[in-house]
């Protein structure tokens, strides 16, 4: 397994967010090896991802596709601090499936107003 790790400083988190759920995902799931994704609004106007593919090539095609993504949709992110390797380590909790299907419906489920 191989993993890539993108962090950006970027000017509206949350803007990053929707855009990504809403047209980034595709993009990643399509490229070849795709295991998994998740994204993460790391606080002080930072944004990060880890992309896990089962090759290292999967890997390197998410950090082009990533950046390319945040060219065309004009995000204005900068260069993201890139770390990439090996997966040399894991843990999961043993219902860690049914966990992640409850957060993906909570995630597309609407939002309520305040």
């Amino acid at each position: 397994m191989h993993v890539s790790i993108r962090h950006y400083v970027v000017t509206d988190p949350k803007a990053v967010t929707q855009l990504v759920n809403e047209k980034f995902l595709p993009l990643i799931q399509a490229i070849p090896g795709f295991v998994a994704y998740y994204g993460i609004e790391s606080g002080d106007n930072t944004w990060a991802s880890v992309n896990i593919f089962a090759t290292a090539e999967g890997a390197a095609e998410s950090n082009r596709v990533g950046v390319n993504f945040a060219e065309e949709h004009k995000l204005n992110l900068g260069v993201p601090a890139i770390i990439a390797g090996s997966m040399v380590a894991t843990t999961a909790a043993t219902n860690v499936h049914e966990v992640m299907t409850a957060f993906r419906q909570s995630l597309a489920a609407p939002s309520k107003a305040p």
